[in-house]
């Protein structure tokens, strides 16, 4: 399942860079908002987004010891929604993302 997974994801990463005119999956990774995802399907019954902060280079979300006060940079979907209703979380997630400085949001570099 891992194998599979991992191929699906570097197809997705690779339509991204040549939709958008990126050099490689890479480029494209470091200038696109991420949403993280958690969840402990043994324990929980629900799933995790976080908005991240893009820096350059990198991504960061905003981890345990800051749940409270950034609260509204995650969002608790339980995993029985269907996928149009994960789809409208994950936008809501990608809305709630920053970008330190100067930064053009999700655009590909000139």
């Amino acid at each position: 399942m891992k194998e599979v997974s991992n191929t699906r994801r570097l197809a997705f990463w690779g339509e991204i860079a040549q939709t958008y005119g990126y050099k490689d999956i890479d480029q494209a990774g470091r200038r696109c908002d991420l949403v993280f995802t958690s969840w402990h399907d043994l324990i929980e019954d629900f799933v995790t987004l976080m908005a991240t902060l893009r820096l350059p280079g990198s991504h960061r979300a905003w981890g345990p010891m800051e749940k409270k006060k950034y609260a509204k940079k995650r969002i608790a979907v339980p995993l029985s929604v269907s996928d149009e209703a994960l789809g409208l979380a994950i936008r809501d997630a990608l809305s709630r993302c920053e970008a330190s400085g100067r930064q053009k949001i999700n655009t590909p570099s000139k």
